[in-house]
């Protein structure tokens, strides 16, 4: 899991690249997104592991997963 540490160190550095005052690099731009995007895959990885890890605790049932029809 993140740490509240990382994380914060990693908005920092993605906020040190949107306040500079030089224009920045469409490189620079790309990459301070995907980092951002990355993070929040990351946190809500990390939601659902404590979700489930509460709902098993308390003994609380798993939704059955919903199968997708196939169209044909």
């Amino acid at each position: 899991m993140i740490s509240n540490k990382d994380l914060y160190d990693e908005i920092k550095k993605i906020d040190d690249v949107i306040a500079k005052d030089s224009p920045v690099s469409e490189d620079e731009y790309r990459r301070s997104n995907l980092k951002a995007l990355t993070l929040l895959l990351k946190l809500a990885h990390n939601i659902r592991t404590n979700s489930v890890t509460v709902m098993k605790h308390f003994k609380i049932e798993f939704p059955k997963a919903k199968e997708t029809e196939e169209e044909g």
